[in-house]
Protein backbone atom coordinates (compact mmCIF):
# COMPACT_ATOMS: atom_id res chain seq x y z
CA UNK A 1 0.00 0.00 0.00
CA UNK A 2 1.49 3.35 -0.98
CA UNK A 3 0.82 6.30 1.29
CA UNK A 4 2.16 9.53 -0.29
CA UNK A 5 2.99 12.56 1.88
CA UNK A 6 2.58 16.05 0.41
CA UNK A 7 3.70 19.48 1.61
CA UNK A 8 1.35 22.49 1.99
CA UNK A 9 1.78 23.30 -1.74
CA UNK A 10 0.73 19.84 -2.83
CA UNK A 11 4.28 18.77 -3.74
CA UNK A 12 5.15 15.13 -3.13
CA UNK A 13 7.60 14.86 -0.21
CA UNK A 14 7.87 11.11 0.22
CA UNK A 15 6.00 7.88 -0.16
CA UNK A 16 5.49 5.76 2.91
CA UNK A 17 4.66 2.12 2.54
CA UNK A 18 2.28 0.29 4.84
CA UNK A 19 2.33 -3.44 5.32
CA UNK A 20 -0.65 -5.41 6.63
CA UNK A 21 -0.86 -9.12 7.54
CA UNK A 22 -3.61 -11.02 9.38
CA UNK A 23 -5.14 -7.86 10.82
CA UNK A 24 -1.76 -6.55 11.93
CA UNK A 25 -0.48 -3.20 10.75
CA UNK A 26 3.25 -2.73 10.26
CA UNK A 27 5.17 0.49 9.95
CA UNK A 28 8.57 1.26 8.49
CA UNK A 29 11.18 1.15 11.23
CA UNK A 30 14.56 1.48 9.52
CA UNK A 31 16.19 1.20 6.12
CA UNK A 32 19.10 -1.23 6.14
CA UNK A 33 20.96 -3.32 3.61
CA UNK A 34 19.58 -6.80 4.25
CA UNK A 35 20.60 -8.08 0.80
CA UNK A 36 23.33 -10.40 2.10
CA UNK A 37 22.39 -10.10 5.76
CA UNK A 38 22.45 -12.80 8.39
CA UNK A 39 19.26 -11.20 9.73
CA UNK A 40 17.11 -11.84 6.64
CA UNK A 41 15.54 -15.28 6.61
CA UNK A 42 13.38 -17.10 4.09
CA UNK A 43 10.75 -15.60 1.85
CA UNK A 44 7.55 -15.07 3.81
CA UNK A 45 5.25 -13.82 1.06
CA UNK A 46 4.55 -11.33 -1.69
CA UNK A 47 2.71 -8.02 -1.40
CA UNK A 48 -0.41 -7.19 -3.35
CA UNK A 49 1.40 -4.17 -4.74
CA UNK A 50 2.20 -4.39 -8.48
CA UNK A 51 5.73 -5.58 -9.18
CA UNK A 52 7.84 -8.15 -7.44
CA UNK A 53 7.80 -6.87 -3.86
CA UNK A 54 8.75 -9.60 -1.40
CA UNK A 55 8.40 -9.93 2.36
CA UNK A 56 11.00 -11.88 4.35
CA UNK A 57 11.16 -13.24 7.87
CA UNK A 58 13.68 -11.72 10.28
CA UNK A 59 16.07 -14.26 11.83
CA UNK A 60 15.30 -14.77 15.51
CA UNK A 61 12.20 -12.53 15.51
CA UNK A 62 8.48 -13.32 15.34
CA UNK A 63 6.68 -12.42 12.08
CA UNK A 64 3.90 -11.00 14.26
CA UNK A 65 6.41 -8.32 15.30
CA UNK A 66 9.10 -7.85 12.60
CA UNK A 67 9.27 -8.32 8.81
CA UNK A 68 11.63 -7.21 6.04
CA UNK A 69 10.03 -5.75 2.93
CA UNK A 70 12.05 -5.83 -0.26
CA UNK A 71 10.60 -3.00 -2.33
CA UNK A 72 11.49 -3.59 -5.99
CA UNK A 73 10.31 -0.28 -7.43
CA UNK A 74 11.70 2.25 -8.06
CA UNK A 75 15.08 1.71 -6.35
CA UNK A 76 15.17 -1.86 -5.07
CA UNK A 77 15.51 -1.24 -1.33
CA UNK A 78 14.92 -3.31 1.80
CA UNK A 79 13.14 -1.95 4.84
CA UNK A 80 12.68 -3.36 8.31
CA UNK A 81 9.08 -3.14 9.45
CA UNK A 82 7.67 -3.51 12.95
CA UNK A 83 4.10 -4.20 13.97
CA UNK A 84 2.70 -0.92 15.33
CA UNK A 85 2.05 -2.25 18.84
CA UNK A 86 5.65 -3.45 19.36
CA UNK A 87 7.34 -1.44 22.10
CA UNK A 88 10.39 -3.56 22.95
CA UNK A 89 13.13 -3.11 20.37
CA UNK A 90 15.79 -5.85 20.28
CA UNK A 91 19.31 -4.52 20.83
CA UNK A 92 20.56 -5.47 17.34
CA UNK A 93 17.62 -3.66 15.76
CA UNK A 94 18.16 -0.56 17.90
CA UNK A 95 21.78 -0.50 16.70
CA UNK A 96 20.58 -0.37 13.07
CA UNK A 97 18.47 2.68 13.88
CA UNK A 98 21.53 4.46 15.29
CA UNK A 99 23.58 4.00 12.08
Amino acid sequence: MVNPVYDENGELLTCGFELHWKGREYEEFVFADFTDSEYRSKLFGLTDKPGSDEVYLVVGEKPEEWLIWSVAQPMGIMLLYKEKSVTEIPEWIASLEAE
